[in-house]
């Protein structure tokens, strides 16, 4: 099976008691109009039925914010782990809601408002959470038109259980971020002379013993002798040569798409020979103007070449 990307790590936000707000609803207010006017004729005809009435739904009315309110204590919302995706697709955010102390929690609604461009629209769920502590999972599809980082929404949480009369609502503020890739679009073929460095040699040989392969990252523990002055670039570790008599392996160099010009046409390009090298099971390795990946496969070493496709021209 072709690997997919790497999932980010999941997130837990508890509802906190201090940021669970609570104001009548339109309902509520209607029926608090409704009980002045009540009490108003009561008082006027000395009705004694009209009293108890009035009195036994200010009751209801004074007891219905804390059954609102409880609703939504003790709730936690974790996101399942999101794969990194590509530019111009859609994240899925899969929020599992869970009780902590297994209550059933009706009439419960999830949204987060997304802004594409200049248009602004408001994602909701609504729905139930049963006895248990399993919880529902609950999936908001999330835009990502750019590489990068995408942030994770602000959530709101509300509720209007168990009459309709109020309206409880809190704001989650997840603070974390799933990675985009660049997008895909495979305009050239790969290079008929690629960089080539030999597995595992930098360290091992000597110079003159095996053929030049290339330059790496420096690593601790190299020959001082082995540094390529020349290709130093300031702010940087020099790279250092390599010898080695293994099979030369891929490195996806900037240069080798300049014909394309454009930079996130360069960083598609790029993406997609790092992607067929990685089903292909090849060793591959990247090099972009101020870093260098040496060659490895994997699942981790993927996730590193992307990520450095998808941060490049960002602030770290």
């Amino acid at each position: 099976m072709t690997p997919g990307p790497e999932p980010s790590p999941g997130l837990s936000v508890p509802v906190r008691a201090g940021r669970v707000y609570i104001l009548p609803s339109a309902e509520g207010w209607a029926l608090l109009l409704a009980l002045l006017v009540m009490l108003i004729g009561a008082i006027n005809y000395a009705a004694a039925l009209a009293y108890a009435l009035v009195f036994l739904l200010v009751g209801v009315l004074l007891v219905t914010p804390l059954h609102t309110q409880g609703n939504l204590l003790g709730l936690t919302l974790r996101l399942r782990p999101v794969p990194p995706v590509h530019a111009g697709d859609t994240a899925r955010l899969a929020w599992t809601v869970v009780a902590a102390d297994g209550r059933p929690r009706p009439d419960l609604e999830l949204s987060a408002r997304a802004r594409t461009g200049r248009r602004a629209q408001t994602l909701q769920r609504r729905f139930g959470l049963p006895a248990g502590r399993s919880g529902v999972t609950i999936e908001l599809p999330w835009p990502a038109p750019t590489r990068g980082r995408l942030v994770l929404p602000r959530l709101q949480l509300v509720t209007r259980y168990p009459l309709g009369l109020f309206r409880a609502w809190t704001v989650l503020d997840p603070g974390g971020e799933v990675l985009v890739w660049p997008t895909v679009v495979d305009r050239l073929s790969p290079p008929v002379v690629a960089s080539t460095l030999g597995a595992g040699a930098s360290g091992g040989s000597t110079p003159g013993a095996d053929e030049f392969r290339g330059l790496a990252a420096y690593r601790p523990g190299d020959p001082l002798k082995r540094l390529a002055w020349r290709a130093w670039r300031p702010g940087r570790a020099p790279p250092v040569k390599c010898f080695g008599s293994g099979e030369p392996v891929r490195v996806f160099d900037w240069d080798d798409t300049v014909t394309l010009g454009d930079p996130e046409a360069r960083l598609s390009q790029l993406a997609a020979w790092v992607l067929a090298a990685d089903r292909a099971g090849e060793p591959y390795g990247l090099r972009l103007p101020g870093s260098f990946r040496a060659p490895a496969t994997g699942g981790p070493h993927r996730e590193a070449v992307m990520a450095a496709l998808a941060l490049y021209g960002h602030p770290a």
